[in-house]
């Protein structure tokens, strides 16, 4: 009986494995989606200098590349069409890995964290707005359109 679970047992537990090792092999990262039109990628000092010269305020993005939810946002929500051009248009937008110096950096001195994280900053670099947690387009462009 002892041999019978301990098969039993054995085989749950491989394909919890197999399954596990499956899906997290194919978790998609941020970095292999592309890049939104538009948007200045790990740097700060040039979209703040942007920010200052077109009188815009400075959109955020901060990500993990291992965070799916982030490489879904970014798919999904910033490389839509429609929000590309809206924010091309009316803000200077960025994506800064937060496990990277900039990205880091700059999360630290405001103080947040979690994924996905939006934040707004006016022109000359200040906080103004943020939201943690997923977002679909119509949310999205409706937490964005008051910062315009």
């Amino acid at each position: 009986m002892y041999l019978y679970f301990m098969k039993y047992f054995a085989i749950i537990l491989l394909a919890a494995l197999c399954f596990t090792s499956f899906t997290s092999c194919n978790k998609e990262k941020v970095s292999k989606v592309p890049l939104p039109d538009g948007y200045y990628e790990d740097d700060w000092n040039t979209p703040l200098s942007a920010a200052q010269d077109y009188d815009r305020n400075i959109f955020v993005q901060f990500y993990a590349d291992w965070c799916t939810h982030c490489a879904t946002f970014k798919k999904d929500v910033l490389n839509d069409p429609e929000v590309e051009s809206y924010m091309k248009a009316n803000f200077v937008p960025v994506l800064l890995d937060d496990e990277k110096s900039v990205g880091k950096d700059l999360l630290n001195k405001i103080g947040l964290s979690g994924h996905p994280l939006s934040v707004m900053f006016d022109k000359d670099g200040n906080k103004i707005g943020s939201h943690l947690g997923k977002m679909n387009k119509a949310e999205f462009l409706e937490w964005i359109k008051p910062y315009e």
